[in-house]
């Protein structure tokens, strides 16, 4: 039987690229993963590149699959995400994409996810109440700038 730690280390080396997301060293020359990784081996990955699209959406469509999967791809392998949560997933994917070879369609690209990316952080955004101008008129010079 595979003890937990080498089940968790052999499940991370199987979902390729990612075994930095453990925060650990992956021993090389580990014996193939268990069957019993083989159904979530992609997992971690698919979500990745699924919330790629969900909150870069007019990218998404804008390029269509065919385009837009293998970029996200290769994002989430080069920057797997630190938090389970990936309602904010792709901080950075707007450099990524103009950083790719197509230089003028990655200008157009990136320029969109930056609208995207900025939509999604403000969505997220706490609730607070608006400063009004009675409230700034009150406010002493030296806490204007925070």
């Amino acid at each position: 039987m595979t003890s937990p730690s080498s089940f968790y280390t052999q499940f991370l080396t199987s979902i390729d690229g990612w075994h930095l997301l453990a925060g650990t060293d992956v021993e090389v020359g580990l014996t193939p993963a268990p069957a019993a990784t083989a159904v979530y081996a992609n997992t971690g990955l698919r979500a990745a590149i699924e919330s790629l699209e969900a909150n870069f959406l007019s990218v998404a469509n804008w390029l269509g699959g065919p385009w837009f999967w293998p970029a996200a791809t290769a994002f989430a392998r080069a920057h797997p995400p630190q938090d389970g949560r990936l309602f904010l997933y792709g901080d950075g994917f707007p450099e990524f994409l103009a950083s790719l070879e197509h230089a003028q369609l990655a200008r157009y690209t990136s320029d969109l996810a930056w609208v995207d990316w900025m939509c999604m952080r403000a969505h997220a955004a706490g609730d607070h109440l608006p400063l009004t101008a009675t409230r700034l008129a009150t406010l002493p010079p030296e806490v204007l700038p925070g």
